[in-house]
């Protein structure tokens, strides 16, 4: 009976270990929301550039609406329905506009030690005004004990 109670115990210890470590990483993960966040409004190019992989990376938009996709072609007939940028070139995008604010909504974070995804609603304000909105969709992975944005995907809806 001593040795089940003493198994018992330590297979305790060990899920709560588990549990305090998956609740550090998701911290440190929304941390990185923060920092994006924050990077954007402040215009802040040092930390937004800090967040990202450099090597491949992925940053792919696609527009939700057909009849949004219609009247952008209408003005450019070459564009297609998506587009994909690296986050460098998203940021000076960012920096030629005026007042930016991404909010978060819905936020769900899944992790192990070394993998992460992040899903959220997002709403995208520029001079006060909503420009556009949808899900956006990241993935992660802890590079030398820091997490990196490896791909952002995402739906636009204006």
């Amino acid at each position: 009976m001593k040795r089940v109670i003493t198994v018992s115990i330590f297979l305790l210890s060990l899920t709560q270990v588990k549990a305090q470590k998956f609740a550090k990483e998701k911290a440190e993960i929304n941390g990185i929301l923060d920092q994006f966040r924050t990077s954007i409004s402040k215009k802040d190019s040092v930390s937004f550039l800090r967040l990202f992989t450099p090597q491949a990376f992925v940053w792919i938009g696609v527009m939700k609406n057909q009849n949004q996709f219609k009247k952008v072609i209408a003005k450019k007939p070459d564009l297609k329905n998506y587009f994909s940028v690296g986050y460098d070139t998203f940021y000076k995008f960012l920096g030629d506009k005026g007042k930016q604010e991404e909010i978060f909504k819905n936020v769900r974070i899944t992790n192990d030690d070394v993998l992460g995804s992040v899903t959220f609603d997002y709403e995208y304000w520029n001079d006060g005004k909503m420009t556009n909105w949808g899900k956006e969709f990241w993935h992660l992975i802890k590079m030398n004990n820091e997490w990196k944005m490896v791909s952002v995907i995402f739906s636009i809806a204006e």
